[in-house]
């Protein structure tokens, strides 16, 4: 329903948002069905809000001024002649901006890089347009919702490239994010994810909004969905930190990581590292960033792990093997098969499942304690 008074409904939205910017709420405004697309360029163009809501009077606004491409790609401008484009179906050396905390998509796609089965996965999904108009359809074929196929225009393309809040570089990465970003806000409408606005949530992932703060698993809000996993991948994230509390934590996560030297050609995988101050020099390219994600290239059974840092993917990070294990927090896997996959799993302790069940159970008490006490603020 759109409502007569745009300005008043505009400062509703700000005060429920607070750590969002302009553009940021005209995002949700747009998701949320509140104003249309026309609203939305106006407001975009600097136009006052009263004046809009003065001279562009509800009842000119209709469910077919909504155009649901642009709306989804955030784009708020349209262009006579389509801008370049490139894609190519690969993926190229990219920078990762500081305001995007999307480090785990980023290192996700590089990491599958590393694999023959992982490159043609990324080169399946990738559809460029045939009518040169310089679009490109992601097709995510492990997605939850009905619609498996995200179509960007170039203009999108051209607006996210100029607006440095995406991965510069690489178009088709680029593609990657916003068509990630697009099935994220359609999970949450379709409830299969959940908006987070908690301001210690909204810290960690940067002051801008964005729909990376989504979650994809209902049952653990603030777990990212894989991007494996929309490409139809099977996935396993370990939680190393919980195997160091096991007994015997040492033998298992060597059979783990062992494994996954034995079986590189058949999986892939990104890692984080929850660390308050990082490690190494921190003016180095080496720098070991806390809650960072990276891909991981190589791994040098007893000796080390080869990294790749989303913020300059095309240099290598060397890890000492005995530095990494006590650094690790998780790894996410991803499998070429479900053969391989399941022979990863067996590679857990027999009880893993049920200490991750225990695991969760304890985050979700802490964060409704720090939401309780939020609200009471």
């Amino acid at each position: 329903m759109i409502s007569s008074n745009i300005e008043t409904l505009f400062t509703q939205y700000r005060q429920k948002y607070p750590m969002y910017t302009k553009e940021a709420i005209v995002d949700i405004m747009l998701d949320d069905g509140v104003i249309t697309f026309n609203v939305a360029k106006k407001i975009m163009s600097g136009e006052s809000l009263f004046l809009i809501d003065n001279n562009f009077a509800s009842k000119f606004e209709s469910s077919g001024d909504i155009d649901m491409t642009a709306i989804m790609g955030g784009s708020f401008h349209l262009h006579d002649n389509a801008p370049k484009t490139n894609f190519n179906r690969e993926i190229e050396p990219t920078i990762q901006p500081e305001i995007q905390g999307d480090c785990w998509l980023l290192s996700d796609i590089n990491s599958l890089c590393e694999t023959d089965w992982g490159r043609q996965a990324i080169h399946d999904a990738i559809i460029p347009d045939e009518d040169g108009s310089g679009g490109v359809t992601i097709r995510f074929k492990g997605s939850p919702l009905e619609q498996k196929d995200i179509h960007i225009t170039a203009e999108q393309i051209e607006k996210a490239r100029s607006s440095g809040n995406y991965s510069a570089g690489d178009d088709d990465m680029l593609a990657f994010e916003l068509a990630t970003e697009m099935t994220f806000r359609e999970m949450v409408k379709s409830g299969l994810g959940e908006r987070v606005n908690d301001d210690e949530t909204l810290k960690s992932y940067g002051t801008k909004y964005r729909s990376f703060i989504f979650a994809g698993i209902k049952t653990d809000k603030f777990d990212q969905y894989p991007i494996s996993e929309l490409l139809g991948i099977k996935t396993e994230k370990i939680d190393f930190w919980l195997l160091k509390e096991h007994p015997g934590a040492e033998k298992d996560i060597d059979k783990v990581l062992k494994f996954a030297t034995q079986n590189k050609d058949n999986l892939s995988g990104w890692c984080d590292f929850a660390l308050l101050d990082g490690y190494g020099d921190a003016e180095s390219k080496d720098y070991i960033h806390g809650s960072h994600a990276y891909a991981i290239k190589n791994i040098n059974y007893g000796k080390e792990v080869v990294l790749s840092d989303p913020h300059y993917s095309d240099y290598e990070i060397k890890v000492q093997w005995n530095t990494f294990i006590d650094l690790v927090k998780s790894i996410t896997f991803s499998a070429k098969d479900d053969k391989t996959a399941q022979q990863l799993v067996n590679s857990l302790p027999s009880d893993y499942d049920e200490q991750i069940k225990s695991s969760n159970e304890k985050f979700e008490n802490a964060m409704d304690e720090i939401l309780k006490r939020l609200g009471n603020n």
